[in-house]
This record gives C-alpha cells, structure tokens and sequence, in this order.
C-alpha cells in the first residue's frame, strides 16, 4: 500500500490519477491478499475517495479512522473487524449508518461493542448473509432474547451462516430465536456454548432442514438425542462436529451415517462412549467421508479397517491420543486412502518404522503429519519418509529423541515449501540445521526448536537474519 500511495503522490495530471484510482478500487486492492486497513490505509482510502466492497480493519484500528471513512463505505459487501477490541459502540453507530448493503461481517473478540450497540446495528443489515461473532463475552443473558430477535427478524430472509462459537453468555433463548426466523441457515456454529440444551438444538434442527454444517463442540450438556434429531431433520448435512461431548453414543452417529449420506466431516474428539459400530456404520454409508477428527477415543482397529476399505476420498485423519489402534490397522488406512493429505498420529502407541515406510510409499500427496512423541520409530524411518514425501508443508516431529541432523537436513532438501516444522525435544540435533532449513525453506513460516539443549540463541539469532520466519527456541 505504501508504494501504491508515493505512486499516486507522484501523479500530477487529473486524468491519469482518476483511471489510476480506478484501476486501484477495482482491480488492485481486491487482489491483495490479507490487506489490512490501518489508521494511515484508512486516510488514503478518504482522501483518493476510494470505496472497496471488502475491507478488513488491522486489530490496532480505533474508532476516529474508522469513522472517518463514512464516505467510502457505501458499496461495503464484506466487513471484517476480527479482533478490534479498540472500537467502540461509536464504529457501529457509522457502520449502521452507511454500510446498507453489507452481505458479510466478522466482529468476532470485539470486546468494545455493547449488546445495545449491535441491537441498533442488527436492525438496519437487511441483506446480511454472513455472520461471525464468536468469542463475544460481553454478552449476557439480559439483553440476548432482544439482540438475537432483531437479528433475526431484519435478516432471517438472508442469514446463511452464523457463528457465535466461544461466546459463554449465549444460551437456549438467543439460539431458538434464531432458529424460528432464519429457516435458511446452512451453517451454524455454536461451539462452547455451555449453556445450551437439547430442546434448542432439535429446534435449530427442526427449523432449518436444508443445514449443511454443524458445529457443537464442547457444548456438554447436550445428548444423542439432539444429534439423532439433526440426523432425521437435515439430510444434507456435509459437516458435523460433535467432540468433547460426554454423552454421546453409538446410536447418533448411526443414525446420521443412515439419513445424511453426504457426509463429509465428523468429528468426534474425546467421544469416549463410541465404539467400533458407530464409525463402520459411517464408513459404510458415508462415501464422500472427507475428513474424520477421531482423537481421544476408545475405538478400536475394527474402526480404522472400515476406514480403509469403505473411505477412498479420506483427505485428513486425526487418529492422535488413541491407545487400542495397532500398526496393522494404521497400515490399512494408509495403504487404501491414497489421497490422504493431512494425517495426525501424535502419542499413538504401537507405530513403528513400518509406519514410517507405508507413508513414503503410499501417501506421497501428504501436506502435514503430526507425529509428536512418535517413540519406537527411527532417525532411518524419519529420513524415508521425509525423502519420499516431498509436498509437506507441515511437520510436526516434538519429542523424537532419535531426530538427527541428517534426518532435518533431509527435510530441508526434499520439502521445499515447508512452512512449520516443530522440532521441540529433539535433543540429538545440532546448530548445523539451522542455516539449511533457513535458506533452502523460503516459504518457512514457523521453526520451533526448544529444548534442543545443542542449539543456542546465538545460533537461533543467526538464522534470524537468514529467515522471515519465526524460530521459537
């Protein structure tokens, strides 16, 4: 933006500076990706008069450089205030002035907005689609009935997507109001909502039967009961998240893996009443299974060989934390789901070398493997599976004692756009990896090597300079 800024300041004929702010508003800008809009971006925007459809606000951002920018913000489709605990109720008096036409807004940890304050904005989004607002804690059960009901009722034509996850005040009464207005919601999440009951969710369930996507994580106090209703309400479901959850069963799961058969994610981290049938039910009816969250859990390898044998479109397995999985049935998913991606096998047990050399030859598309405290595999299992692998982004080796020099040194070599490597506990390497995963990793975004007691911070201070990277020593 800068740039963009001294060439514009250099510009002196009034014609060629307006198709140069034309060419900006509409072509340049909307093409930089994650540009946020600082105090001194908000200023430029004003005085060259240039109205963007997406603006998202830099977290440092106060209210008078927003407030400012009132002339530019007629044609905002797209808002994004994601962590402006900065502003004030005054930002929403101006957005709800001049932003009619908004289709999308993230005001997620705004920690400044008052429940009157979104009532008064709430009541003017007519044609709003999307709605992120987690993590708003000041929320309180005083004044949520109003707030979700005008919500509800100015936008319940519109509102597609909704997400209130993490926001601890939200209870049954926001969420029913919800639903009974917004029949055409099709992705709700309320995760770590802890207030909220069965009743409110067989409503949401009830009330918007063409829901694709789900997300109850951590609301505890809910049963297989709702679940099983989602199952019979919403057979187009494609997302569903029902981890840390106590109480849910087997007969859910069934029950969704017989009415939603366009399943594509489930998740059911720490679900530790699941069994076996639960998950062969879903590999057998579910053929568009994606991605399956299964950490935590007591399933057993009756689980992983439906997997392999009924999942062929398996992207991303999370497996981490189970202890009654064997190497065989690892092997089996490994072996059939070709087009696994992202697969975690953290503090597994029973895993081996064995492992190690199926990846290398099975799942050369990998983009990241987790495979923290990966305790009876080798420095010479690492090094072939990091040879053959050579797509990873992400690798994720904490605790591997066996980890040398020449397995990292390998990474660097054969994984040219690696972004994130956790090398933290590997006590066998030696500065000497450092400058090699700095300069042959361009794309390096996080380098992670505490308590490698032969790597110093002068060392890390070094590589600093070789590297936009952070190193976390």
């Amino acid at each position: 933006m800068k740039d963009i800024a001294k060439l514009d300041g250099a510009l002196t004929h009034r014609e060629t500076r307006k198709r140069f702010h034309s060419k900006i508003e509409f072509t340049v800008i909307p093409a930089i990706d994650n540009l946020e809009i600082d105090a001194d971006v908000a200023g430029w925007l004003v005085s060259r008069k240039i109205c963007l459809e997406h603006m998202k606000f830099s977290t440092e951002v106060t209210d008078k450089p927003l407030i400012e920018m009132e002339s530019v913000f007629k044609h905002v489709q797209t808002l994004d205030l994601y962590g402006c605990v900065n502003l004030t109720d005054q930002s929403l008096y101006s957005i709800r002035r001049n932003c009619l036409n908004m289709r999308v807004l993230h005001i997620n940890s705004c920690a400044g907005f008052s429940a009157a304050g979104l009532y008064d904005l709430f009541e003017m989004l007519k044609k709003l689609e999307y709605l992120d607002m987690n993590n708003l804690r000041q929320l309180n059960k005083k004044g949520e009935v109003e707030l979700f009901t005008a919500l509800a009722t100015t936008c319940g034509a519109t509102l597609g997507s909704f997400n209130c996850s993490d926001t601890f005040g939200m209870n049954d009464a926001g969420i029913t109001a919800i639903a009974s207005h917004c029949s055409k919601l099709i992705n709700a999440d309320v995760s770590y909502c802890a207030k909220l009951t069965n009743p409110t969710i067989i409503h949401l369930a009830q009330s918007c039967k063409t829901m694709q996507s789900i997300n109850l994580e951590g609301c505890r106090k809910l049963t297989s009961t709702c679940v099983s209703e989602i199952a019979l309400n919403c057979p187009h479901l494609l997302d569903l998240n029902v981890s840390y959850i106590d109480r849910i069963q087997d007969s859910c799961i069934i029950d969704i893996s017989l009415n939603c058969p366009l399943l594509r994610f489930l998740a059911a981290c720490g679900c530790i009443q699941l069994t076996d049938e639960s998950i062969i039910s879903i590999a057998e009816h579910c053929k568009q299974m994606e991605s399956l969250f299964l950490t935590q859990t007591q399933l057993g390898d009756a689980s992983l060989f439906a997997i392999g044998e009924h999942s062929p479109k398996l992207k991303l397995l999370d497996i981490s934390q189970c202890d009654h999985f064997t190497e065989e049935a690892v092997m089996a998913v490994v072996e059939k789901c070709r087009d696994i991606e992202t697969l975690h096998l953290e503090d597994t047990r029973h895993l081996t070398d064995a492992t190690l050399v199926a990846l290398s030859q099975c799942s050369q598309g990998l983009l990241e493997i987790s495979l923290d405290y990966f305790m009876d595999g080798t420095a010479a299992g690492m090094l072939t599976l990091v040879t053959h692998c050579t797509k990873l982004l992400s690798l994720y080796i904490t605790g591997c004692t066996y980890v040398t020099d020449e397995v990292v040194i390998a990474v660097a070599n054969n994984c040219p756009n690696l972004e994130y490597i956790d090398l933290t506990g590997c006590v066998l390497l030696t500065e000497a990896v450092l400058p090699v995963l700095a300069q042959k990793c361009t794309k390096l975004v996080s380098l992670t090597v505490i308590q490698c007691p032969m790597i110093s911070s002068e060392a890390v201070d070094v590589a600093i300079e070789l590297t936009d990277a952070s190193i976390y020593r």
